[in-house]
């Protein structure tokens, strides 16, 4: 278990903050879907949640508290994939607001439904077997990346969801680049979304590398408060933008 010190704190309160947050985001976001049939909307609440039930399982982890509720860890695993997807789609439709989704999105579901296989042999596992296993994970974090409760190497999970998370940014930004230079307002927006995602993506994605390519620190890496208080400052950076662009009054509405 991390020792409670004041980095501790702090990167504990940047997420709890940052989940704050969010909430507020997605009570006006889900408003504008009900009413207004934005998709776009729905598509980035719903990738938003998969972050925060990250961050939640994560700072349990951390705390501790984790062995106490079994029966919720690695439920995220198959949504964790929609984040990528969702997200690129959410600034297809930025630039594309009056146009559906084309026909083959429902193929980046695929990584979703493996994930959703993967998380079958650790849901059937007895309840105390369940306990067991994260009162070790509680004392020894780099087990999530070792444990044999799925199909295949945990490892997997982690390469597999950040190197498409990686490809799925590099899509908006390149639809960024491309985009109409008299879509000033949405390229604007856009690029904010682009900036603070990809900043704490690529926080991520450097945590997980190290650990992939030097084993033998691997339990430094992931208990480092200093890793844990950037990624959860990125954390409440995005979330702040997160609430502020879904209570920002948009034009677009008006004229529905």
């Amino acid at each position: 278990m991390m020792q409670h010190t004041p980095q501790f704190w702090i990167s504990l309160s940047f997420a709890i903050l940052g989940g704050v947050f969010c909430i507020s985001g997605l009570l006006s976001r889900f408003y504008r879907f009900f009413r207004y049939k934005d998709i776009g909307q729905l598509l980035i609440s719903v990738g938003v949640m998969a972050l925060i039930w990250h961050v939640m399982i994560y700072c349990m982890i951390y705390t501790g508290e984790i062995q106490y509720y079994p029966r919720i860890y690695n439920k995220g695993i198959p949504f964790y994939y929609l984040v990528g997807p969702f997200f690129y789609f959410y600034v297809w439709l930025k630039f594309n607001p009056n146009t559906t989704l084309p026909k083959y999105w429902i193929l980046h579901l695929l990584p979703f439904c493996f994930g959703l296989i993967d998380v079958i042999p650790y849901a059937i596992a007895p309840v105390e077997e369940q306990k067991k296993l994260l009162r070790m994970l509680v004392e020894d974090i780099p087990l999530g990346f070792k444990h044999h409760y799925g199909f295949v190497d945990q490892q997997l999970h982690y390469m597999l969801r950040f190197g498409l998370a990686i490809a799925y940014a590099i899509g908006q930004w390149r639809m960024y680049y491309n985009a109409d230079i008299d879509a000033k307002v949405t390229k604007r927006e856009v690029l904010i979304f682009n900036s603070v995602y990809s900043t704490y993506l690529l926080l991520q994605c450097s945590i997980v590398l190290a650990i992939i390519l030097n084993s033998s620190q691997e339990a430094y890496i992931l208990k480092s408060l200093d890793k844990l208080l950037w990624v959860s400052f990125c954390f409440l950076l995005f979330s702040l933008w997160f609430m502020l662009d879904g209570n920002k009054k948009s034009t677009l509405y008006d004229l529905k």
